[in-house]
């Protein structure tokens, strides 16, 4: 039986394998994340627009381009930006209809993606790094060097700190960059004690509660769980998934948690790749208040939902195996 180090491979099957390096330059200077202003100047009050940064905008893309959706970013117009490791892509969804209207191609096996003052932060796979892009037009602007992370399975962003929280699923923890690719800290490690990481996999944070939710596949034979930490490391919390697990899923519990999603009173929506749904966690009292789908009811078909985010009342789900965007409307509410 293969180890659970290896199940996220299932998600987006023998194409998540890691390729061969390419020779790309380290991190290079990039001045599209300065070409706007956050200062309140007479400029800004005047042409509001001329001091945000830019929507991602890349060319245009055929309806159904999207192959095998896997982790899924929120931009602050209320975009979406979805990886697909298969197609080799990172690709605009109009939230509206959830059809892909932009295409950026990746050399290599995207996975992370997020969203920073006018760049689209890529983790590729493939070459064991964050890769950035312009928003606009998508033209490549460096990484963060050979070996930032050994397998970055998801990122989070916290726009207002210039922080991007990386899951590495190599090293079994979680690095936190600032915007230009500095480390600035390590959550956690690989290791049995509370806290500690068998198989990381999706992440979230909390800007309010500067707080950050790492999902956890757990060692083979143990339970699943959803991890807490503050910013600064501090292990807060655990939700464990322990329940009566078979072939056709679990009762009372969860054991394949992927991305998560974070709605604006705290409540966490975990995707759950085996039960075809998304589950709804209380923070306060680490309970489960509710799920989204699920195989029982299949509106909308979820087939491994991968990556989720939320957006106002709207939960919206990366669902692999129909390459598919879905959403959840009201979902948050």
């Amino acid at each position: 039986m293969a180890s659970r180090s290896h199940l996220i491979l299932a998600v987006a099957g023998a194409f998540l394998l890691a390729g061969c390096r390419a020779d790309e330059p380290d991190l290079v200077t990039s001045t599209d994340a300065a070409v706007y202003k956050k200062d309140g100047s007479d400029n800004c009050k005047k042409k509001p627009e001329k001091c945000l940064p830019p929507e991602p905008s890349f060319p245009g893309t055929a309806f159904e381009a999207i192959e095998g959706p896997l982790r899924m970013a929120l931009t602050p117009a209320g975009r979406l930006l979805v990886s697909d490791a298969r197609a080799q892509a990172i690709f605009t969804v109009d939230p509206a209809t959830r059809l892909p209207d932009g295409e950026l191609e990746i050399v290599g096996k995207p996975a992370a993606v997020g969203y920073l003052d006018g760049l689209v932060y890529v983790g590729n796979l493939s070459r064991g790094t964050i890769e950035r892009y312009a928003a606009k037009g998508g033209k490549y602007r460096g990484d963060f060097g050979p070996g930032a992370v050994k397998y970055p399975t998801d990122m989070a962003v916290d726009g207002g700190a210039g922080l991007l929280f990386v899951v590495d699923g190599g090293d079994r923890n979680v690095k936190v960059f600032d915007a230009s690719g500095r480390p600035q800290s390590t959550i956690s490690g690989a290791g049995t004690a509370p806290g500690q990481f068998a198989n990381p996999i999706g992440i979230a944070v909390s800007e309010s509660l500067h707080e950050v939710y790492v999902s956890d596949y757990g060692p083979d034979g143990g339970p699943a769980s959803i991890k807490i930490f503050g910013y600064d490391g501090t292990f807060l919390a655990e939700i464990s998934g322990r329940g009566s697990c078979g072939s056709l899923g679990c009762s009372g519990g969860f054991s394949r948690p992927q991305g998560i999603g974070v709605a604006a009173d705290g409540r966490l929506f975990v995707a759950d790749a085996l039960l075809a749904g998304v589950l709804v966690f209380d923070r306060s009292t680490l309970s489960k208040i509710a799920s989204l789908g699920g195989r029982e009811t299949g509106v909308p078909e979820l087939r491994i939902p991968a990556g989720v985010t939320v957006s106002g009342d709207d939960v919206y789900v990366v669902s692999n195996r129909t390459s598919s965007v879905e959403v959840f409307e009201g979902g948050a509410q």
